[in-house]
């Protein structure tokens, strides 16, 4: 009967210790999911996903630091890329424009023009008119290069030939005026080829007169070394003068002197009588009295 009421009494024990274990263990369960998380798992999930971290951190701190996206990688060597060249014989443009000539403008030609021209006017005083001419002229860095008694030929840079012609008409009354441009471009360019080719063919002659063997060769080369230096010099003459007239004007004045007109003092007679008595003489002298 004893054995039997302490077995009794150790399962009764041990039940209640079981139960005590297990209300424990409850407790202790509903403790943990009631307590607060550090940021809680989704998010730690969330923060290594955006930083691409290899693990996620203890640190409470750097599970409650935001998110912040990472920059692109550049390429290797860590230079941006640089925008392409522009093609061979492509034009910059600004605004949708092009910058640059044309291939047509760039292959055309520059002309080559001398102007002339010519002017009559009629004054009162030539050589007033022409120290003033002469001195308009000056001014633009002319010169003039021929004078006489009623005309003067004048060279005026070819950049100021509108401007000076202007400014010549304004010293009298213009009676007649005439201006050209002649084009000299291609006897221009010929005479520079055929100086360029006399100039090669006397440097074949001079190596021809050191290999000369005899004095027979020795004098034909020699005249015509002699010919060929003559002919140089008048090529180069020529486009000297030629050079000289591109850059500088030509402007040929002519003065026709214009004299007083004097009314005849006795056998004019005004339209009345009692003007006729006063006298012509008087009345036109009347006007520089009063002044």
């Amino acid at each position: 009967m004893r054995t039997f009421a302490r077995q009794s009494l150790r399962r009764l024990g041990l039940a209640l210790f079981g139960a005590t274990l297990i209300g424990c263990a409850g407790t202790a369960s509903s403790d943990y999911s009631q307590a607060p998380s550090y940021g809680g798992y989704d998010d730690v999930e969330a923060i290594a996903y955006e930083s691409d971290a290899p693990s996620i951190a203890s640190d409470s701190a750097a599970r409650r630091a935001p998110s912040r996206p990472q920059a692109r990688p550049q390429a290797q060597g860590g230079a941006s890329p640089t925008p392409p060249p522009l093609a061979a014989g492509s034009a910059q443009t600004t605004g949708g424009a092009s910058t640059s000539p044309s291939a047509e403008e760039q292959a055309r030609p520059t002309r080559l023009l001398v102007y002339t021209a010519s002017l009559h006017m009629a004054i009162f005083e030539v050589n007033p008119t022409q120290e003033a001419a002469l001195k308009i002229v000056e001014d633009l860095g002319g010169y003039a290069s021929r004078r006489t008694t009623n005309q003067l030929t004048l060279r005026v840079p070819a950049e100021y030939f509108r401007q000076a012609l202007d400014a010549l008409s304004k010293l009298g009354d213009v009676t007649h005026t005439q201006w050209q441009a002649h084009d000299v471009s291609e006897s221009f360019r010929d005479l520079n080829i055929r100086l360029q080719n006399a100039l090669e063919v006397h440097a074949r002659m001079s190596a021809i007169l050191e290999r000369a063997q005899s004095v027979e060769d020795t004098l034909k080369v020699e005249a015509q070394l002699a010919r060929l230096t003559q002919e140089i010099e008048q090529l180069r003459s020529q486009i000297e003068n030629l050079s000289q007239q591109i850059a500088f004007s030509t402007i040929d004045v002519h003065f026709q002197q214009r004299h007083h007109t004097q009314l005849p003092a006795d056998d004019y007679l005004l339209p009345f009588p009692w003007l006729n008595e006063l006298g012509l003489e008087s009345l036109l002298r009347a006007p520089e009295a009063t002044r």
